[in-house]
């Protein structure tokens, strides 16, 4: 049972793998396209502007500004102001 165990965890874990890296792959290359990345941005959020320098989209979809502190904004909560 231990080996069996052990071996479905291998399996489970290298048939996963290739969608991990793909995903990592896509979000990389979707932030080295970020238009605006590294610059100050301003968003208005739930009414209130925020501004600060973009960094990237992480994993779960938030934007990633960074003011005084990191500041992580939910994907469809901010409006971009030009």
């Amino acid at each position: 049972p231990f080996l069996a165990r052990e071996l479905c965890g291998h399996l489970t874990q290298w048939l996963s793998d290739p969608l991990l890296v793909y995903s990592k792959l896509l979000l990389e290359d979707y932030n080295s396209r970020l238009d605006k990345k590294n610059s100050t941005v301003r968003f208005n959020i739930d009414g209130q502007i925020a501004e600060g320098i973009l960094k990237e989209i992480d994993g779960k979809g938030n934007l990633v500004l960074s003011a005084k502190e990191y500041r992580l904004i939910p994907f469809g909560t901010a409006e971009w102001l030009l």
